[in-house]
């Protein structure tokens, strides 16, 4: 389970978030394989905004959740999209994850974020 902002390429993972209360996620972010070069280089240059625009997505959708019809969102950064897709986590229902003694309550969805290398602004 990650509790930095730092989630890997191309692996699933727990994301603990604290919200008024604790919650976990399961975040899955991939590159697209269109341009497999471009698309890896531009996730690690932009490692840790990635990594924190999801953080702030995720812990935005726990506070106010997305309306149900709203199952995909875009992130755009410079030299990067990233296409997000929520889905029924039924899953993690069946988990149960503690923090020390308190209890960690398994979000509803998961999310599977997709990298797609853009043309980097010059300045």
């Amino acid at each position: 389970m990650y509790t930095s902002t730092c989630i890997p390429l191309n692996k699933t993972t727990l994301l603990l978030l604290h919200a008024p209360k604790p919650v976990v996620v399961q975040v899955t972010i991939k590159h697209a394989g269109n341009s497999i070069i471009n698309e890896l280089s531009q996730f690690y240059l932009n490692h840790h905004e990635i990594s924190n625009a999801i953080e702030i997505l995720l812990n935005a959708h726990l506070s106010t959740p997305l309306p149900p019809s709203t199952h995909t969102v875009e992130i755009t950064g410079d030299g990067f999209t990233l296409h997000g897709t929520r889905r029924p986590w039924p899953y993690g229902q069946t988990i149960r994850v503690t923090w020390g003694d308190e209890i960690v309550k398994p979000a509803e969805d998961k999310w599977t974020f997709v990298v797609h290398a853009t043309a980097v602004s010059r300045l």
